[in-house]
């Protein structure tokens, strides 16, 4: 992956142990190849991770302990800052091209707003940084996100190996300033360290895998192990001496394993724990096969496709590759509005990349390392002239090394300033712009609408045009939030458990039915209907939400011995305790009423999903509870966020309108109406003749790409009662009785 379009390692003349000298490996670069190339298509074409970046892990540390191992045993220091600037001189120029162009790319497609907020992962991927921001963004669920994927994503492990390229050379000239104080092999202290943080690298990665796999697999300690493991292989695999049969067997088996891995195992969901011993033992396995000794004298490759011309020659693209294949994946994804690419869009964004990496390659990377060669080569006879001359004087040598460096740390330094640049240039660009639109909304005159009379407002009012003039506001929209009463605080629950609310109705006329809401935060926005029926006295409705982000049905949790000690310390912990708690409740009240989602929206390419057992599930608790279920249809969701469209470009336009999802699938809602569930699709309010729009009778309808705001739930409130009301006897028919 760090390869650059120089194309060959540089050598040294002999290593100590061997029979030979130390060569290019060609297998190794068609092995680099053959990686990129699953990487890109099982990006591109299957949606999923092919465990080639740990292979560019494994073989970096690799290359570089055999470099730096061998230097040392021919009697020289490791000097970290010579290696430093000299990786980062080949690495910055094709990275710093890639950033500026997926910036601009950013701005055209998705607009100023998003290319504003892409610059600080422009910044980090520079700066190589970016697996820490990724990890700090996954976080926040109800954060406004701008873009749900990262057009820089690809950096993470880039930026991973670039903290490795500082870390590696101070190991290694520490390593060898103890061999020589102890007057050893380089090799006996290089094997004890780099197994030392293998080891630990190794434990930290399946102890962080079990307890948060997306934090880990951004994890720098978490993936050192596989560079130590590459590590290890340099310093064991010269010595190896083995027959070339076995030789020619590694090699295919360890290829086979290369393949299969992103085909047999749920790469994005497991690494980097135990699963990623496949890979790394896959790459391990063609490598030693290669590099290592030969019991026979014949020097032909052991594995004839990996060594290939064809495949050697596309290898000094793969860097340039890398770079672009993630971005043109992402802006082609967000220009057609899908999730994932179909075949052809996906050998579409496939050629554009190739073609841009071609040109990265040849118009920045090559002309870069040119430069650096061109001049190390000049300087080259100037140092080897001062060195005879002034051999006991360390300051002439001191000028040569900062002479020998000034044109490597000139070129990365170039490459940085050149991102930032950008970067600032993006910043006065886009701020401009979204500083227009804002002086054009903060300019709005205030709403047309009463936010306290939703009977007026919203899928009640449809035909009102009120232009910009809606509720909420602008700048309250991404806190539109539903907060159906009060937290609750029996079953042991306490004020700081957040996924439970609790309505009371106010002066009571009658009988109390309660009402149950559980599940994700669709079912708590879609809690502000429940809410309007709860306040009116006539209606007698006390409404119980047990909602938290994320919880979509989960019916084993449901089944769960409810404890005031189970943990809320994830998601995954806060999700099950929260539908263990609502499983309890209901077991105990026996609710009137009980409200679950019943499906899921996908994007648009994705269509919708039903949840497996809810008919079991609906007859069960009829059975045994006697409760209704009433069943909601999920929300349309989409590609990009209808209300940050419509700031930049008004309510009024149509690329911030979208087509409505077809209609549910009628096999799946005759199986739950015959268990018995009430299935209510309010699609038909939200989305009327067919559009999904921004705005409607003064109203913002979504506070996001997937979350209906609460005012416009408010103003569905009457919808609801007519297609409940019918089927179930005792609900209410009025949302606002006396009013509407």
């Amino acid at each position: 992956m760090t390869t650059t379009a120089s194309s060959r390692e540089r050598e040294p003349d002999s290593v100590a142990g061997s029979d030979r000298k130390p060569a290019y490996i060609p297998e190794v670069q068609g092995l680099r190849t053959v990686a990129l190339l699953l990487v890109a298509s099982f990006h591109v074409w299957f949606d999923r991770v092919s465990g080639g970046v740990d292979i560019f892990l494994l073989i970096s540390a690799y290359l570089l302990t055999r470099s730096h191992t061998a230097k040392a045993l021919g009697g020289a220091l490791t000097n970290p800052a010579r290696t430093v600037i000299a990786k980062f001189a080949r690495l910055l120029p094709a990275a710093a091209a890639v950033i500026v162009l997926t910036l601009l790319g950013v701005y055209f497609v998705d607009g100023p707003r998003y290319a504003l907020d892409s610059l600080w992962s422009a910044i980090a991927s520079a700066t190589y940084w970016m697996n820490f921001l990724l990890q700090a963004n996954q976080v926040d669920y109800f954060a406004a996100q701008v873009g749900s994927v990262d057009p820089y994503q690809q950096f993470w492990s880039l930026s991973i190996q670039g903290q490795v390229f500082v870390l590696w050379p101070i190991l290694h000239l520490a390593a060898e300033l103890v061999a020589r104080l102890i007057k050893r092999d380089v090799r006996w202290v290089l094997t004890p360290l780099f197994a030392a943080v293998t080891i630990a690298s190794f434990t930290y990665a399946i102890t962080l895998t079990a307890a948060n796999q997306q934090h880990a697999y951004f994890d720098s300690a978490a993936r050192l192990w596989e560079f130590g493991a590459g590590s290890l292989l340099a310093i064991v695999v010269p010595l190896l001496r083995l027959p070339r049969m076995l030789r020619i067997a590694m090699s295919w088996i360890g290829l086979a394993g290369v393949i299969l891995c992103g085909i047999v195992l749920p790469v994005s969901s497991t690494f980097p724990g135990w699963a990623a011993l496949w890979p790394v033992v896959s790459a391990g396995l063609i490598i030693a096969a290669a590099d290592s000794h030969r019991g026979d004298d014949n020097a032909s490759a052991v594995n004839p496709f990996l060594a290939h011309p064809w495949l050697r020659l596309a290898g000094g693209y793969t860097y340039a590759l890398y770079l672009t294949h993630w971005p043109v994946l992402v802006l082609a994804e967000s220009l057609t509005g899908r999730s994932a690419a179909t075949p052809l869009l996906g050998t579409i964004v496939l050629a554009i990349s190739a073609v841009l990496a071609v040109l990265v390659a040849r118009l920045v990377e090559r002309p870069a390392a040119a430069v650096v060669a061109h001049a190390a080569k000049r300087t080259s006879a100037r140092a080897h002239l001062l060195r005879s001359r002034h051999s006991a004087n360390p300051r002439p040598r001191r000028f040569v090394f900062l002479k020998q460096m000034a044109t490597p740390a000139l070129v990365a330094t170039v490459a940085i300033a050149l991102v930032l640049g950008s970067v600032l240039g993006m910043r006065q660009l886009s701020g401009a712009q979204l500083a227009s639109i804002n002086s054009r909304l903060d300019a709005l005159e205030p709403p047309l609408v009463n936010a306290a009379e939703p009977w007026t407002y919203g899928a009640m009012n449809p035909g009102l045009d009120a232009g910009e003039r809606l509720i909420p506001t602008h700048d309250d929209v991404k806190m539109a939030w539903t907060v159906a009463g009060t937290h609750c605080t029996d079953l042991g629950l306490t004020l700081s458990t957040k996924f439970c609310w609790q309505q009371e109705p106010q002066a009571p006329t009658g009988e109390l039915r309660d009402v149950l809401l559980v599940g994700n935060s669709h079912m708590a926005q879609a809690a502000a209907m429940f809410d309007v029926l709860a306040q009116a006295p006539e209606h007698n409705l006390r409404v119980r939400s047990y909602v938290g982000p994320g919880c979509d049905m989960n019916l084993a949790n449901w089944d769960l011995a409810y404890s005031d000690d189970m943990p809320e310390g994830s998601r995954e912990e806060t999700c099950q305790k929260a539908w263990a708690a609502a499983g309890q409740y209901a077991r105990e009240a026996a609710p009137d009423l009980i409200v679950v989602l019943g499906s899921r929206q996908g994007m648009p390419d994705e269509g919708e999903s039903f949840f497996e057992g809810l008919p079991s599930w609906i007859q069960t608790i009829e059975g045994t509870l006697g409760s209704e279920v009433l069943v909601l249809r999920d929300v349309p969701r989409f590609a990009k966020d209808p209300f940050l469209c419509a700031s930049d470009n008004g309510y009024a336009s149509e690329r911030c309108s979208n087509p409505a999802p077809p209609a549910a699938d009628a096999a799946e809602v005759a199986v739950i109406e015959a268990a018995g569930g009430t299935w209510v699709d309010l699609t038909p309010a939200i989305c009327p003749d067919g559009q999904c729009r921004p705005s409607m009778g003064g109203v913002v309808t979504y506070m996001d790409d997937n979350h209906i705001t609460r005012q416009f739930y408010q103003s569905l409130t009457q919808q609801l009662c007519d297609a409940v009301a019918p089927r179930i006897q005792w609900f209410p028919a009025q949302a606002w009785p006396g009013i509407v």
